[in-house]
């Protein structure tokens, strides 16, 4: 469910009209769709120019209201504030951010990362841009250290190739190359090529779930991890 917000200006008597249209937060939410929200509401507040604190309170809970356990917890922590303003709003928002995704640990969250495979249902497209999604989210994971968050440019070059195939990986080392010695996408254009000559493929409505091993790995089970983690597969 989607509501729609407009901002009107006049410019030397020429009225312009801007329309965003803001996602409600749903009922049993995930951590990916948590993140999703509060990025779009951040940027419908720049689009719209909400700069008062009684617009920003009033439209973040009308975006709520489908969502139980969300609305309830925004509604605790607003009760802390005497006066609706755009600083009272900050620490709201930033202490609901924190409860809703109370359950992440960013130290976690880049030990997973370290470990993940591609599933053979996966392209090597798409595997690379759901690690870097995932590595993205870490840093604004609430309790991500503010500075060196995240993991290194290295690091995720080093996630991605060894979450290939290991064929794909001996091939590339009999080849003569070295990852470290290469930039991602000189690894990801070699991987492509393999897979060019390997399909993808088709999902299976029986696959196993993935295993964390240095092999081949089948599709992710389930979008959900104990451990305050989201894996690759989470919508």
């Amino acid at each position: 469910t989607h509501v729609k917000f407009t901002r009107k200006t006049t410019t030397n008597g020429v009225e312009d009209y801007t329309q965003v249209y803001l996602p409600k937060l749903p009922d049993d939410c995930n951590s990916l769709e948590t993140f999703d929200f509060l990025k779009k509401f951040e940027n419908g507040r720049r689009d719209l120019q909400w700069t008062t604190g009684p617009k920003l309170f009033s439209n973040m809970l009308t975006l709520l209201s489908e969502c139980t356990d969300a609305e309830d917890t925004w509604e605790d922590l607003t009760a802390q504030s005497a006066t609706e303003t755009v600083a009272t709003f900050t620490v709201a928002f930033t202490g609901f951010k924190s409860a809703m995704l109370s359950e992440l640990r960013h130290d976690d969250q880049l030990e997973y990362l370290r470990t993940i495979s591609k599933p053979d249902t996966m392209t090597v497209r798409a595997f690379l841009q759901r690690l870097k999604t995932l590595n993205s989210l870490a840093k604004r994971f609430p309790d991500a250290p503010a500075t060196n968050s995240g993991l290194t440019d290295m690091e995720l070059k080093r996630c991605f190739h060894h979450g290939m195939p290991k064929k794909w990986r001996d091939n590339f080392t009999v080849a003569g190359r070295v990852y470290s010695s290469e930039t991602l996408n000189a690894i990801y254009i070699y991987m492509t090529t393999q897979e060019a000559a390997a399909p993808v493929k088709k999902p299976s409505p029986k696959t196993p779930s993935t295993s964390n091993d240095s092999g081949d790995n089948q599709a992710p089970r389930s979008n959900t991890t104990p451990g305050g983690r989201i894996q690759p597969n989470e919508k």
